[in-house]
């Protein structure tokens, strides 16, 4: 189905399951990828009927629309998952799952949504993400390199010739992906790589100042109060473990799981770990009944 954002871009879904399920996972992909990213954990089948599954594509990406330059920022992407949760309706709890950009853009609602935690969202998940510093360590130094001005400023002069280059990138893409990993396969690889190069070059440029300023800091002590998933490989090098503990470290109900030889896509290298690791989590929410609303005050304090 086609859920309308709020400044009328038109965001691609699909949905495994009843529209009846008390529980549904939206899984919100990675920068440069697409909902088929998550094809691999076949989460229809390991999550059974009593849970429904959405994906989409965020805007610039897959089937999804564009949307203007000034609106490629997290902000505008939480808002966009907003959209997404409200097409749902109220009857159902959620747990959200985001892979790299993904989780940042879970976060992002988190902060802006806080009295909506244990209520609407009564779980997360954070695959290979971080709520800060991205530009500060692994392949997230490039962020900040003059290539990354002159992509941002190419889009503006000669789109053609940014796509060109984009183009010739997949093979240096499928080596990111794979992030040092000793997991993935060459297949694996490949998709990444093909995901990225068919990724306008607008998109890609237009998210980039985003990431490398990211900070969502503000939403771990909201996020602290519900059952949570952190995981990343351990051999990624776009998120490096660091973050994953930083992130465990500040949600107190969080799993952290370490998925040894993995690069940056463990959704696509170790699928069956990942989906098994998903699963826990649904578990947990399930079986906590009741969740206790964010503070109020805690919620002004953070939101201001």
């Amino acid at each position: 189905m086609t859920v309308t954002a709020d400044d009328g871009v038109p965001l691609a879904v699909r949905t495994f399951g009843s529209a009846d399920a008390p529980l549904t996972v939206i899984c919100i992909h990675g920068f440069c990828l697409r909902m088929e990213s998550w094809i691999r954990l076949r989460l229809g089948s390991v999550l059974g009927a009593q849970t429904q599954v959405v994906f989409y594509d965020q805007r610039g990406h897959g089937r999804s629309g564009e949307g203007g330059n000034e609106t490629y920022t997290i902000d505008q992407l939480g808002s966009d998952l907003d959209a997404v949760i409200r097409s749902l309706g109220t009857h159902t709890r959620i747990v959200l799952v985001g892979h790299s950009m993904g989780g940042m853009v879970a976060m992002a609602w988190a902060r802006q949504h806080p009295r909506q935690l244990g209520s609407t969202v009564a779980g997360i998940g954070l695959l290979s993400t971080a709520a800060s510093g991205v530009a500060e360590s692994g392949l997230g130094r490039a962020l900040r390199s003059p290539l990354s001005a002159a992509l941002r400023l190419g889009v503006r002069w000669s789109p053609s010739m940014v796509d060109a280059v984009i183009g010739g990138a997949r093979k240096l893409s499928a080596t990111v992906a794979r992030g040092g990993s000793r997991t993935g396969t060459v297949a694996m690889a490949a998709g990444a790589g093909s995901m990225l190069g068919r990724t306008p070059a607008r998109t890609v440029a237009g998210f980039l100042p985003a990431l490398a300023s990211l900070d969502e800091r503000r939403a771990l002590p909201l996020l602290a109060s519900i059952p949570a998933l952190v995981l990343y490989g351990s051999a990624d090098r776009v998120t490096p473990q660091h973050h994953s503990e930083d992130l465990a470290e500040q949600l107190p109900l969080a799993e952290l799981v370490r998925v040894d030889g993995a690069g940056h896509l463990p959704l696509l290298e170790c699928p069956q770990v990942v989906a098994a690791a998903i699963a826990r989590l649904v578990s947990r929410v399930r079986e906590d009944a009741k969740f206790a609303p964010v503070d109020d005050a805690l919620c002004v304090a953070r939101v201001r």
